[in-house]
């Protein structure tokens, strides 16, 4: 007998007497129930120091002082694994929270983690539809494919472990399975030689390759290329995505047209629906939807950088959009019929159409229209600088915006305007802007910066039309008072003067025209200079406030009266008093002085008027029914005029003083009368704010009307002008022919009580109630009365010499600038709205009317007025303007603008704006056309067409440019194709002799050959001959000659013309070799007639449409053929760079290929037929699984090779970890794990995991990049995720000092915690070995650590009493220090962390509450220092062991010791309580690893 086995016997001898005993409520032990019996694991040679469980309790962990790690099968007891790892003892051990790895440490100044080698699966996964045939993973390990004989591919979650979704659709059972992840795609490759794409998403299907028979299939994650195996042997390379008939947008109906953009990352497609789609090249997938097509779209382009779109339609318009963003563009409408064809071109914003009118089309494309905002309600006018740069827009908002034509943008903006615009205008320099309100108003602003320079008011209504004529020295108006002026610019702003401290109540000026003279209530009187506005003289009246001033004919009596009655006279200019008289009881209202006698007419409050002469008495004329306001003599000095409060006008003889004619009329008093020169006419204004014209001769009067009473009138026969001012504060002036309002001055500050019209220069002066003068000039140089309702328009001839107006009378009307009528142009049928003049100066066009109603426009020879043509719009008319290049250009309501022809009338050009655009207007020399847009927004649209070339007979199919841009090729119905010189328009030669109508044409990327496709079926290919000017070509005949079977249409071809490609009749595309004419492949998938396709410069995508409304895009699918043998290629594995792939083909030959060039450039022979292949995921290392149990794992890089002896025949093989692992299922459904090791120096593999699980044999492996979870998929329809064991530790950190007598995890697994015997709790990353922490205090060694549940908090205990509590930074943040634990050994926590508990040295245990740190629990159970306390996961047990062994179980909640005994050992090391509460795991200085199965009393 041994001393060893000595030992055990008297141990248990004395466990036998003490196992028995319990501890009563008094601590008296009393007899118990035998327990169940100890189990022991034997295999440790040292003293076990550290034990634990895994979180579900089916693994047992064990270490010893030798440095060897344990893990066992908690079920059967059997050793799952072992190894040594450390250089000394370990003397503690952690498990990680997910059971997956372990943490061990001592006292070799190491922590090692170690995998767990897990027997059975960590997750099982049901639902495989069929039997399967082969599993793949993501490198990630994010995706987890499988597929199986019932042609079905299952993406399966590998972290979940559920079957997510089926990928169905296959036509053969699956024999690879791959997986895209740039593209998110699942890959399925069917024994029928079918090789399917799905979207992992959602399974819908993506494109089909069909093959010869497949037999295995390679995909790496990288790159582009994917390889097939054959049933023939042979191995196939894929572009991809090659997706064969994958379907680019949806159309409804048929699919006419296809292009694709020059950088070849877009397709754009239109059918018949209307509909014109873009889509991304690369993956098919729609971009946008192109919607506003009008009709349906024969075909389809993009620009060649990309930016626009295009469709062309039966309607004859071609389309523009921004590719980018799908806003729509202009239209280029002209053609009479469909728009066949279209072609941009290669480098300049160029596009050539081709139309069933027989013509082809040039068109200069300009960017889409776009909006200029900022006005808030409809813009109504609109003018551009004559260079184009700037837009003026005005509106209904009362502001005028200014905004740069090239890009849209504001420069600024008016918002001072106090009235809607109505109209506008620029000034050839382009430094000023005229602006026409409703209410009749026009101002002049700077273009720098809106500053206003001028403003009056010009009509009595809105200002309707404006023109600056000249240079900007004038200007002419329209109004809606049926006048048009001109006026001479600029127009300077009255000026005020302050002259009298009192109202000013009297004017006169001089006949000389040079002086005025002004008196006021405030008595003094002040004579000016009109030239330079300053004041020359001045004295005071000594009769009181004057009222009344008037001045003798030689200008050298001033006669001054007042509100006394009394008058004096003065000499001048020395305005020495000549003369004082008493004239009326109450105040002179008025003054006039006879032109010849000088006798003096004085008018007053009384009702009189008298007539003074020298010292005589005056005459008295009495008549008036109140006072007289107003008198004056005819200049032909024969009669007195008067105006009285009693509203009647009356005239006298002067002779003998007898009144002879009463003017009625007026409705208020009068408070003013002037004479013309002639005498023959009275002026007279009122407060019932009309001005009558009286004829002397009968008495009648033309009266004038103003929107306020009239205060004060002048009138200037000779310039035949009006001047009146009213309560309104506003001067106006009248033009006495017409009696209409001539121009109108801003209101002033304050009332004008006189007023008077300068004689010398254009002009008046107004003197208000608080003594200003306010000198104004008059800028109306004529005026005409060219309607007598409205004007509604204004044109300006070409050479600035004449106007011509339309209105409501139905007529233009030619005016020259006097104001004379030249002609009207008759024959309207309505009110004229629009007027224009053509740029040559030959025609007036006029048309439109008021309520945008008319479609007509009517044209006239300027000359003679002689009707030339009507032109009808498809809609009314709402603005009109003539184009520098002589033709007309006509807005309409359905948000149109036409251009017709000058010379014929015919449309040339049809301009679409987004809204609908009323006034419009146009700038010399430049292809712009503006307008005004009901949606607040100004718009400038960009006239394209260029060029019309006229050749072919009948309709013309298609066009195309030539690479260079120079030339374009026609085709047509005619049986001819043309080329045409594209700056000059010349027609450089016909292709006849083709016999057959031309239906389409191609020229390749390197402009060296063109092709053409016949209505008989052929392809015909030319050589390009070269570029000559506008020389002739001869015409050769073709190089190339294909006969189809069926007809083709669609041509199209790569780069250097290697391939062609032509839609088929029967809806397949048919490829040719571009030197031989051989058929390369024909791509079916469409179910009617192919109409068009188009094809990418390297060949390698063709896009089609056909008439089974379908866009399909085309890759042809084999690009490389290489042979492995003559039996089916079983195996292939790409390797993770993409660039070379591995073969295996049921014999003994492995081979590696490069994906690029497709030849093999090394082998390898195994011992028999290889069966299973398998390549790293560093693709360094390469292993196969042979039919003779043999495994073989070479280093593709250093061509070394290893075997291993399988059991069982092998099914499937992984190799890992660099090489470092090999996992082997065999037939009798276990996996073997298997580590390289150094065995009598020689790599061995030996088995460190084996796992079961299936229940029939594994037909496949597969090993994300981790390694760690290894995927199995068996013919039981399961597949399960596994643990894959390392069988070398996954890291070893280095302690820097020390041992190591405790380990924690954090609860989330990341970090773990460890206690030394150099004083700190060290805190590191799992995966990296990092020390995120170090937390030190203690006074002595740590022996315990351990987290809270949380992981937030950390606490230890230590040699010196004390239990510390850390955070994670490794901060102290509480401390509990109790002497009497003698040194503490081991530390826990609470699972809800409201206690904590230690036990120590002096053999007892405490517990005390972590927030307020007072003790709550003191239990003694033993004799000697406590190793080891460990509780339960439920919180309410606790296991602790003496350094003799003896072993006690408690109730932790209250402290009672519920058993207690002695173990068979001399001395206890570590304990670790079961997670189920049954067990206790023990070890000892005795070798073995003991099992206490706690009694039910116990637990």
């Amino acid at each position: 007998m041994s001393l060893l086995t000595f030992r055990r016997i008297l141990v248990w001898c004395l466990w036998v007497l003490c196992v028995n005993l319990v501890v009563s409520e008094d601590r008296v032990l009393a007899q118990t129930p035998a327990p169940s019996p100890l189990q022991f694991l034997e295999g440790h040679a040292a003293a076990v120091h550290a034990v634990g469980y895994s979180p579900d309790g089916k693994i047992l962990f064990s270490g010893d002082t030798a440095g060897m790690l344990k893990m066992w099968d908690r079920a059967t007891g059997q050793l799952l694994s072992s190894g040594v790892w450390h250089d000394g003892a370990i003397l503690t051990l952690a498990v990680s929270p997910d059971g997956q790895q372990v943490v061990t440490a001592g006292t070799g100044k190491q922590i090692v983690v170690s995998d767990v080698a897990i027997p059975g699966p960590l997750l099982d996964m049901t639902g495989v539809p069929g039997v399967p045939t082969c599993i793949i993973i993501s490198s990630d390990g994010a995706t987890l494919l499988t597929g199986d004989e019932s042609n079905n591919v299952s993406l399966w979650d590998p972290l979940a472990g559920k079957h997510v979704r089926n990928y169905g659709g296959a036509t053969g059972p699956i024999v690879g399975v791959g997986w895209l992840p740039m593209t998110k795609s699942v890959l399925g490759a069917s024994a029928d030689g079918t090789l399917r794409e799905w979207n992992v998403a959602n399974a819908q299907m993506g494109g089909v390759i069909y093959s010869h028979p497949v037999s295995s299939l390679g995909v790496p994650e990288v790159g582009s290329q994917i390889v097939m195996g054959g049933q023939d042997g042979s191995i196939r390379r894929i572009t991809w995505p090659p997706v064969p008939a994958q379907n680019l947008s949806g159309h409804n109906d048929a699919v006419a047209a296809v292009a694709i953009s020059a950088d070849e990352k877009l397709v754009i497609s239109g059918g018949y629906d209307q509909v014109v789609q873009i889509s991304l090249l690369d993956n098919g997938q729609p971009v946008r939807t192109l919607a506003g097509q009008v009709g349906r779209v024969f075909c389809v382009g993009l620009s060649h950088d990309g930016a626009l779109a295009a469709s062309g339609s039966e309607a004859g318009i071609i389309q523009l959009w921004n590719a980018a963003d799908g806003k729509l563009g202009p239209q280029l409408a002209g053609h009479t019929g469909a728009v066949n064809d279209l072609s941009f071109h290669p480098s300049k914003p160029l596009v050539l159409s081709a139309g069933l009118d027989g013509t082809v089309r040039l068109w200069e494309i300009s960017e889409s229209t776009a909006p200029v905002p900022g006005h808030s309600q409809p813009v109504v006018a609109v003018a551009l600088t004559e260079n184009g740069q700037l837009l003026v827009t005005g509106s209904g908002d009362k502001t005028v915006r200014v905004s740069t034509v090239s890009d849209g943008q504001p420069k600024f903006a008016m918002n001072d305007f106090p009235q809607p615009i109505q109209t506008l205008a620029v000034s050839s320099q382009g430094a000023e802007i005229g602006v026409g309100d409703v209410a009749g108003e026009i101002q002049i602003r700077s273009m720098d910066n809106g500053e206003m320079l001028s403003t009056w008011g010009a009509h009595v209504g809105g200002v309707t039309g404006l023109q600056f004529l000249g240079n900007g020295e004038r200007m002419a108006s329209s109004g809606a008072d049926g006048t048009a002026k001109i006026w001479t610019l600029p127009i300077a702003a009255p000026t005020t003067v302050k002259s009298h401290d009192q109202s000013i109540t009297a004017l006169t000026i001089a006949h000389d025209g040079k002086q005025l003279i002004s008196a006021g209530l405030d008595e003094w009187i002040r004579v000016y200079s009109l030239e330079s506005q300053q004041q020359t003289a001045s004295w005071k009246s000594t009769i009181g406030p004057v009222t009344a001033l008037a001045i003798s004919a030689d200008d050298k009596l001033l006669v001054t009266g007042s509100n006394s009655g009394k008058w004096q006279s003065w000499s001048l200019p020395d305005h020495v008093e000549q003369q004082q008289q008493m004239g009326h009881a109450g105040g002179i209202h008025s003054i006039a002085v006879h032109p010849g006698s000088g006798e003096i007419a004085t008018a007053g409050a009384d009702g009189l008027i008298k007539l003074w002469k020298g010292a005589e008495m005056p005459r008295e004329l009495a008549g008036h029914s109140g006072a007289v306001l107003a008198v004056a003599f005819t200049p032909d000095g024969a009669s007195v005029i008067s105006g009285g409060a009693d509203a009647s006008v009356r005239r006298w003889n002067v002779s003998d003083g007898a009144q002879v004619q009463v003017f009625s009329g007026h409705q208020g008093q009068i408070t003013g009368v002037n004479v013309s020169a002639d005498s023959a006419t009275i002026v007279s204004s009122s407060l019932d704010k009309t001005i009558r014209i009286w004829t002397v001769a009968n008495g009648e009067a033309k009266v004038l009307t103003q929107a306020s009473p009239i205060i004060a009138s002048d009138f200037l026969s000779e310039a035949n002008r009006i001047a009146t001012t009213g309560e309104d504060l506003i001067t106006r002036i009248w033009d006495a022919t017409t009696g209409r309002e001539l121009q109108r001055y801003p209101a002033a500050k304050a009332a004008a009580k006189a007023v008077r019209l300068t004689p010398l220069s254009p002009g008046f002066v107004a003197g208000d109630n608080e003594g200003n003068l306010t000198f104004g000039a008059i800028s109306a140089q004529s005026i005409m009365l060219a309607d007598e309702v409205k004007v509604h328009d204004l044109a300006v001839t070409p050479d600035g010499n004449h106007l011509v107006t339309c209105g409501e009378d139905k007529l233009a009307k030619l005016w020259n600038l006097k104001g004379e009528l030249v002609r009207s142009f008759p024959g309207s049928g309505t009110a004229l709205r629009f007027v224009a003049v053509r740029a040559d100066g030959t025609q007036v066009a006029s048309g439109g009317d008021p309520l945008f109603s008319q479609p007509n426009v009517m044209i006239w020879n300027l000359a003679d007025g002689a009707a030339v043509r009507t032109l009808t719009a498809p809609a009314a008319v709402i603005g009109l303007a003539a184009t520098s290049d002589g033709h007309w250009a006509i807005s309409c309501a359905d948000k149109k603008v036409r251009v017709y022809s000058g010379e014929d009338g015919t449309l040339l050009e049809e301009i679409t704006s987004p809204a609908v655009t009323g006034e419009i207007a146009v700038a010399p020399d430049l292809p712009l056309i503006v307008g005004a847009g009901a949606d607040n927004n100004g718009y400038i649209l960009k006239r394209s067409l260029k060029r019309i070339f006229k050749g072919h007979t009948g309709s013309v199919s298609a066009v195309q440019w030539t690479t260079d841009g120079n030339r374009l090729l026609s085709s047509g119905i005619d049986q001819t194709m043309r080329m045409w010189n594209a700056a000059s328009g010349k027609e450089l030669g016909v292709y006849s002799g083709i016999n057959s109508p031309v239906n389409s044409v191609a020229v390749t990327g390197d402009g060296k050959k063109m092709a053409a496709t016949t209505d008989d079926k052929r392809l015909l290919v030319w050589d390009l001959p070269p570029e000559n000017g506008d020389n002739p070509i001869q015409p050769s005949a073709p190089v190339l000659t294909v006969t189809a079977t069926v007809n083709l249409r669609g041509v199209s071809t790569n780069q250097t013309g290697s391939t062609f490609a032509a839609a088929g009749e029967d809806g397949a595309i048919y490829l040719w070799d571009g030197a031989t004419g051989r058929l390369k492949e024909r791509l079916v998938g469409h179910t009617a007639a192919a109409l068009s396709s188009i094809m990418t410069a390297d060949g390698m995508t063709v896009i089609s449409g056909s008439s089974d409304k379908t866009v399909k895009r085309w890759t042809p699918s084999v690009t490389a053929i290489a042979t492995v043998g003559d039996i089916p290629v079983t195996s292939i594995h790409c390797s993770p760079d993409g660039l070379t792939f591995y073969t295996s083909d049921n014999s003994p030959l492995v081979q590696r290929w490069s994906i690029e060039t497709m030849t093999s450039d090394k082998q390898w022979t195994a011992s028999a037929p290889v069966h299973s292949l398998s390549l790293s995921a560093d693709g360094h290392h390469l292993a196969a699984g042979c039919e003779n149990q043999k495994a073989h794992v070479w280093n593709v890089d250093q061509g070394t090779e290893t075997t291993w002896d399988s059991p069982v025949p092998i099914t499937a093989v992984s190799v890992a970890q660099g090489g470092q692992k090999l996992i082997v299922s065999g037939n009798d459904h276990i996996l073997r794990v298997c580590g390289l090791a150094s065995v009598n120096g020689q790599p061995t593999w030996t088995v460190t995991q084996t796992a079961s699980g299936h229940t029939d044999a594994i037909v496949g492996l597969a090993l994300p990049t981790d390694d760690r979870q290894l995927f199995s998929v068996a013919k039981d329809r399961t597949v399960k995720r596994w643990l894959a064991a390392s069988s070398i530790p996954r890291q070893i950190f280095n302690v820097p000092s020390g041992i190591v007598d405790g380990a924690d995890f954090s609860p989330d697994g990341n970090l773990v915690a460890t206690a030394g015997s150099d004083r700190t709790v060290r805190i590191w990353d799992i995966a990296t070995g990092a020390q995120q922490a170090i937390c030190d205090g203690h006074t002595a060694g740590v022996k315990s650590v351990s987290y809270d549940k949380q992981g937030k908090v950390l606490i230890s205990g230590s040699l010196d009493s004390s239990v510390r509590f850390w955070d994670l930074t490794g901060q102290q943040t509480q401390i509990i220090t109790d002497p009497t634990m003698q040194g503490i050994t081991s530390v826990a926590l609470t699972p809800n962390g409201n206690h904590v508990f230690a036990a120590g040295i002096a053999g007892t245990w405490k517990a005390w509450n972590t927030e307020t740190l007072e003790p709550t629990k003191f239990e003694s159970g033993h004799t000697q220092s406590i190793v080891q306390m460990s509780n339960s996961p439920a919180g309410n047990r606790m296991a602790t062991l003496d350094r003799s062994g003896h072993l006690c179980l408690w109730d932790s909640s209250n402290g009672q010791l519920r058993l207690h005994m002695q173990l068979p050992l001399f001395a206890g090391y570590a304990a670790a309580y079961a997670p189920d509460n049954t067990e206790v795991l023990i070890g000892g200085n005795d070798h073995r690893v003991i099992r206490f199965a706690i009694p039910a009393y116990g637990q």
